[in-house]
């Protein structure tokens, strides 16, 4: 192929795991092998008639066809074939650079879809991450407004509370007074019943109130005695 023009080195080794195509066509010199390979018409040259010698000398036809004839038609039969090959070289040579030209322009789309994907992702995965900080604010925000009107609520109802707590204890305060008071009143009236109608014993005086009215003197006893009246009429 050197000898035809074709300026091909022997290459090296190398560490260079890969080539670019571009790189491959300028070391194979693709431009010129397929502009060459458009040129060539292998095809086999006409060959002299054996007949046209003998019109110029009969006696050396044999001579002729050996030393002449027989070694040219060898010689354009061995070029007829060197072509061929070079034919096919440079065919397969432009073939390959032909596909690995196309398969490069489908791995630059290949990755041009990657790198669109890939761009589509994170664009993807931001706005899921502003939207996760988002919905977390917004659950942040509800429950911070919860527990503060919870807070409030429960405040509330302890202020209310702790006023009616104070409210009764104020009243059941009032009530143990009036009791205290009625109790020292009824003994009074006692007293003065007694010494206006010259009873000698104040207690017989209650014994027999209690005893006739079924009213005891002392209010928890009475309560007592209510309760009890109660649950036997209600088993009845």
């Amino acid at each position: 192929m050197v000898q035809n023009g074709f300026d091909l080195q022997r290459g090296n080794s190398s560490d260079r795991k890969h080539l670019s195509v571009k790189e491959f066509k300028e070391i194979t010199n693709y431009e010129k092998s397929k502009k060459t390979l458009k040129d060539i018409k292998v095809k086999l040259p006409s060959i002299p008639d054996i007949k046209e010698f003998g019109k110029f000398t009969l006696k050396r036809d044999e001579k002729i066809e050996q030393e002449i004839i027989k070694p040219k038609d060898e010689l354009i039969q061995k070029l007829y074939e060197n072509n061929m090959t070079l034919r096919n070289e440079l065919e397969r040579q432009v073939n390959i650079i032909d596909r690995a030209e196309k398969f490069e322009l489908e791995r630059e789309s290949i990755l041009q879809d990657k790198i669109q994907l890939e761009t589509k992702y994170n664009t993807m995965t931001k706005k899921l991450k502003v939207k996760e900080q988002e919905l977390h604010n917004e659950y942040n925000a509800k429950i911070g407004k919860m527990e503060e009107e919870f807070s409030n609520k429960e405040k509330m109802l302890q202020e209310n509370f702790d006023r009616k707590y104070n409210d009764l204890i104020k009243e059941n305060n009032y009530l143990n007074k009036v009791i205290i008071t009625f109790k020292k009143t009824i003994k009074k009236f006692i007293h003065w019943i007694s010494k206006r109608f010259a009873i000698p014993e104040e207690d017989n005086l209650i014994r027999d109130f209690e005893k006739e009215t079924h009213t005891f003197m002392d209010a928890e006893e009475q309560i007592r005695y209510e309760k009890e009246k109660e649950d036997v009429e209600i088993t009845l």
